[in-house]
C-alpha cells in the first residue's frame, strides 16, 4: 500500500498513541504504542514473503499477550497468555493452530494451561492449576454466528473438571453443553471468601445454552454430593433453572432433602425488578439453623 502512493515509511505522534509502517523490498514491519493513566497497549507487526507475525500485549489492572504467526500453505499458529494479578486472580495460557478459510475457522487445541489463587494479606495461600485437553476439532462460522465443538473442550484439575461440547449459534435447536464434576466445595468457598461458612462435599453441574431465534436461553441444574456444614452431613441440595438472558427472567427450583425427609421444596421466579417463591416444604431442624442465629436475637434494637 505505502508502493502505490510512493511512501516506504509512515509514523503517526500523539499524546497517547505513537504508530509507525516501514516498507521494504525484503519486508514490512509495522508497531503501534498506546498508553492512558496506567494502562498500556502495544503492537508490533512483521511481514516477509514466507512468513508473517503479530505481537500484541496489554498491561492494566490485568496482563495479556497474544501472538500470532502465520506461513503460506500452513496454518496460523497462535499463542495467548493472559494473567488477573489480584488476591483472588488466575492465570491461562494456550496454543492453537488455526486454519482461516473464507467465512469458515477451523482448529485444534495443542496445549493449555489455566490458574486459579487466593492470596490474602494474612493467611495461607490457596494455588490450583488445571491442564486444558480437547478441543481437537473445532469450527466458527462468521457468517452465520456459528461455534461448534466437535471434540469437547475441557479443563480437569485436582478440585474438579469442566468440559464444554457441541455448537452454540443463533440457530433454535444448536445447543452448548456445560459440565462440570467434582468440583470441590471447601476449595472454591475458600477461593471466593467463604471460609467461614466451613462446607464439605462435592458439586455437579450440567447444563445446556440454547440458541433461539426469539432470544438465548440457558437450562440447567446444580446436584450437592455428599454436602456438610462444620463437619456435619446436612443432605443433598438440587438447583433447576431456566434463564432467558435477553429478558432477565430466570425459573428456579430448589430441592433439599436430608436421607428420606425433604427439608426445602421451593419454586420461583425471578425478573430484573422482583423475585417471587412459593415453598412446598419447609421443614428445617431448629438445632441446624442456631449456630447461625447465636446473638442475632440480642442485637436486635
Amino acid at each position: 500500500m505505502l508502493d502505490s502512493v510512493g511512501l516506504r515509511s509512515l509514523s503517526i505522534k500523539g499524546p497517547e498513541l505513537n504508530a509507525s509502517v516501514n516498507h521494504s523490498l525484503d519486508q514490512t514491519t509495522a508497531s503501534a504504542f498506546y498508553s492512558h493513566d496506567e494502562t498500556t497497549a502495544s503492537w508490533r507487526y512483521t511481514a516477509s514473503e514466507s512468513k508473517a507475525e503479530h505481537f500484541l500485549d496489554w498491561t492494566g489492572s490485568e496482563v495479556a499477550h497474544l501472538h500470532l504467526v502465520g506461513r503460506a500453505r500452513d496454518s496460523l499458529r497462535v499463542t495467548a497468555h493472559a494473567t488477573a494479578p489480584h488476591s483472588r486472580g488466575g492465570t491461562a495460557e494456550f496454543a492453537m493452530s488455526v486454519w482461516p478459510h473464507q467465512s469458515v475457522w477451523s482448529g485444534s487445541l495443542n496445549s493449555g494451561t489455566a490458574s486459579a489463587w487466593y492470596r490474602p494479606e494474612d493467611g495461607d495461600s490457596l494455588e490450583l492449576t488445571g491442564i486444558l485437553t480437547g478441543a481437537q476439532s473445532w469450527t466458527y462460522d462468521f457468517a452465520n454466528q456459528r461455534l461448534a465443538l466437535d471434540d469437547p473442550l475441557s479443563w480437569s484439575s485436582p478440585e474438579g473438571s469442566v468440559a464444554v461440547g457441541g455448537a452454540l449459534s443463533p440457530n433454535e435447536g444448536e445447543v452448548l453443553r456445560v459440565q462440570a464434576r467434582n468440583v470441590n466445595l471447601p476449595f472454591w468457598s475458600r477461593i471466593a471468601g467463604l471460609s467461614g461458612v466451613d462446607l464439605g462435599g462435592a458439586l455437579r453441574l450440567d447444563a445446556v445454552v440454547v440458541g433461539q431465534l426469539s432470544g438465548w436461553a440457558v437450562s440447567g441444574g446444580i446436584r450437592t454430593e455428599n454436602l456438610s456444614l462444620r463437619n456435619q452431613s446436612v443432605g443433598e441440595v438440587r438447583v433447576e433453572l431456566d434463564y432467558l438472558p435477553d429478558a432477565a427472567h430466570t425459573d428456579l427450583s430448589v430441592v433439599w432433602d436430608h436421607r428420606d425427609t425433604v427439608l426445602l421444596d421451593l419454586r420461583g421466579v425471578l425478573d430484573a425488578d422482583h423475585f417471587a417463591a412459593q415453598t412446598k416444604v419447609l421443614n428445617i431442624p431448629v438445632r441446624w439453623v442456631r449456630p447461625f442465629a447465636e446473638g442475632a436475637v440480642d442485637e436486635l434494637d
